[in-house]
């Protein structure tokens, strides 16, 4: 059997129980990690850093939404994209994802139309929201010719070593100067820090990496 992460499994035993209880929640990161959406979200906003903001991974949509309702708060406009399969993860047989058994678990799966059904019920559905359905290894690329010039707040969410990987091989260099990139799983799963690892380490990435929770990290590109 596969050895979990005690705080890892911990967070979807208590999702499992407000799902099955309470029927509505739509984050299971944590006051700390919305409150670094927000901090990002704020900060871009308050600094006039240009571009829009996207989380790859988004489950039911909490982080997104708490990204949208800032920028309602402030009157700003701007994109948001909301990336995800919507169909949970996929199995990968090959490289560092191949252990993972994330594509068992039927928590990890939120349709399209109940994470709309969230941005609709608390009136923050608009224009600006983009709504991103696929595998990020064919919908990151596709992203990059079609979607942001700029983005001002990256958060990744998607657990494996590939999803990370393509996401920042992809987006990365469409981050502002003194945008967030906000990586939920660094601590929560080895294959998400090796991906993350490799590609600061060949890019040459020296911005100080900032805990968030115990789980998850930010950095601001060109901090350094």
């Amino acid at each position: 059997l596969r050895v979990v992460g005690l705080r890892q499994q911990h967070m979807w035993i208590r999702a499992s129980v407000w799902s099955t209880t309470l029927g509505f929640p739509c984050s299971v990161i944590g006051r700390k990690g919305l409150a670094s959406a927000r901090d990002a979200a704020e900060t871009v906003i308050a600094e006039e850093i240009p571009g829009a903001m996207v989380e790859t991974g988004v489950w039911r949509g909490g982080a997104c939404i708490m990204m949208k309702a800032v920028m309602s708060a402030y009157g700003v406009s701007r994109p948001l994209y909301v990336c995800d399969s919507f169909a949970g993860l996929p199995k990968l047989e090959e490289g560092p994802d191949a252990v993972l058994t994330l594509d068992e678990n039927p928590l990890l799966t939120a349709p399209l139309e109940d994470v709309r059904s969230h941005f609709e019920r608390l009136d923050l559905l608009d224009d600006d929201v983009h709504f991103v359905k696929g595998w990020f290894e064919d919908t990151m690329p596709e992203l990059a010719r079609n979607g942001p010039e700029t983005i001002s707040v990256l958060r990744l969410d998607g657990d494996y070593y590939h999803s990370t990987m393509v996401v920042l091989e992809n987006l990365y260099d469409r981050v502002s100067a003194g945008g967030f990139v906000i990586i939920d799983d660094y601590h929560a799963y080895e294959q998400c820090a090796q991906a993350v690892n490799e590609y600061r380490a060949a890019k040459c990435i020296s911005d100080e990496m900032i805990e968030i929770d115990g789980v998850g990290i930010y950095w601001r590109v060109g901090a350094t």
